[in-house]
């Protein structure tokens, strides 16, 4: 399975939570073994964000970081890859 490439908006270490726009429209679901740029993450949500024009924000995705502190190596506008998904 191909890695879906993500370019990340928000990171807040302190929080271990990093919010990341989806660059391809593949559906997917976080498994135990999924990662964020090499970064084993938790879970996976939505976040209440409007684009512009005023529509929900569906390529948007906020991850929990399993160990917070690797938030500090994430750049904001960084391309990254979400690896060892599952799929729907």
């Amino acid at each position: 399975m191909a890695a879906i490439p993500f370019q990340i908006e928000l990171v807040q270490p302190e929080r271990g939570l990093v919010i990341a726009r989806r660059l391809e429209a593949i559906e997917f679901q976080v498994a135990t073994e999924t990662t964020l740029a090499g970064c084993p993450v938790t879970a996976m949500s939505l976040p209440p964000a409007r684009g512009p024009d005023g529509q929900p924000r569906t390529d948007l995705f906020a991850f929990r970081l399993r160990k917070s502190t690797d938030g500090e190596s994430l750049q904001v506008g960084a391309v990254v890859e979400l690896a060892h998904y599952r799929a729907p």
